[in-house]
């Protein structure tokens, strides 16, 4: 089985390594996200802010924690989501560097009729073009898919989040009501 991936990876030409990192980069990377992603933290905020007895501070250092905290969030929210989309973006485009050297190939063997039964003449040149396209391609759509469906799962945590910054800003008047 190795034998015949390493066989599938020459063929497909000198594209073929850097496509290959750029893939491990890529799910490296989506990898990291969804495992942001995944846990849901709002939940976790609105039960601290009910367990809350006291009131400390004031609507404007609440409004700037609120604010602080907004923002680190964004930032981890959007992490590598713009390194994704332009590996995303590259990886076809390599596969078709692969295509074009695989077609040149092709086109220098009928040229040279020696060279065309060394080199395995047109079939060598296409099985190149084809097989880095290929791979250019797969690594391409299953990273859109990956991160489309991340960006899907950024959408609703930026929507719990808001939920509970709003439930918090609502608890807090409720309790300083309360306190007075």
């Amino acid at each position: 089985m190795f034998e015949q991936m390493s066989e599938y990876l020459l063929t497909g030409g000198f594209v073929m390594p850097p496509l290959m990192g750029l893939g491990v980069v890529l799910w490296t990377l989506l990898g990291l996200r969804w495992q942001f992603l995944r846990w849901g933290f709002a939940g976790d905020l609105r039960l601290w802010c009910r367990s809350q007895t006291t009131i400390h501070g004031n609507r404007e250092e609440l409004r700037r924690a609120l604010e602080a905290t907004h923002r680190m969030s964004e930032m981890q929210l959007v992490r590598f989501r713009t390194v994704i989309r332009s590996l995303c973006a590259a990886a076809p485009l390599l596969g078709l560097l692969g295509t074009v050297s695989g077609m040149i190939e092709t086109f220098s063997s009928l040229t040279g009729m020696q060279s065309f039964a060394q080199n395995g003449g047109v079939a060598g040149g296409i099985s190149e073009a084809l097989i880095s396209t290929q791979m250019g391609l797969f690594v391409a759509v299953s990273g859109i898919i990956a991160s489309r469906y991340l960006d899907s799962r950024e959408r609703a945590l930026r929507n719990e989040i808001d939920q509970a910054r709003e439930e918090l800003v609502r608890l807090w008047d409720k309790r300083v009501e309360a306190a007075t």
